[in-house]
């Protein structure tokens, strides 16, 4: 089911809504916090199966089978079982079949990867939905942003401080985005901060 914009008109859809976000044929999609591949299918159906690869990144084992099998009629596809954060590692985890968050407590222990060293080209389109480890994946693919500009869909309703840190710290980068802060539910969930360069954005 398509997520509309609470209280916003229009056929506003969370990730890809169309006052904000503008596909090209050309995208590099990363999606962090894949989830089942839902965002992954929706992304392709949105650029009409018109781009260049997609980054599907998830760390819960149970979850990533099931988005491998959602997305595996798809091309052009990285698959990679892993956490996103500030840099390389093994973390405690704690998950259930659909759901995860890194907790010093967990049982489970996963893979962190910093985008700057998984993403070995241009990105155009990075989205971010990790159960508060935004902001530190953020810092792990500061490269990669400060380099190529890339429009950013970033979760930031998981943590209050969310609200203005993450984008303190992109504005910080000096690269001229234009900003949108958009939310697509009745409930707490759904805060997505769009990060959207000057040329994209006009």
């Amino acid at each position: 089911m398509k997520k509309q914009a609470f209280g916003a008109g229009g056929g506003a859809e969370e990730y890809f809504d169309t006052e904000i976000i503008k596909l090209r044929n050309d995208e590099v999609f990363a999606d962090c916090g894949g989830y089942t591949g839902d965002t992954v299918l929706r992304f392709a159906e949105c650029a009409g199966n018109k781009y260049k690869k997609i980054y599907y990144i998830e760390p819960n084992n149970v979850i990533y089978q099931k988005g491998k099998e959602n997305i595996n009629g798809l091309q052009g596809v990285v698959s990679i079982q892993a956490g996103v954060g500030e840099e390389e590692g093994i973390m405690k985890f704690s998950g259930a079949e659909d759901y995860g968050h890194i907790d010093d407590s967990g049982t489970e222990s996963i893979k962190i990867v910093a985008l700057d060293e998984v993403i070995d080209e241009r990105p155009t389109f990075i989205k971010m939905d990790i159960e508060g480890a935004e902001l530190s994946a953020l810092k792990g693919a500061a490269q990669i942003i400060k380099t190529n500009s890339p429009k950013l869909a970033i979760c930031v309703y998981h943590k209050p401080e969310d609200l203005f840190e993450i984008m303190e710290l992109i504005d910080s980068w000096g690269l001229h985005y234009k900003y949108y802060l958009r939310h697509y539910t009745r409930e707490i969930r759904g805060t997505i901060l769009y990060c959207i360069p000057q040329a994209d954005g006009e």
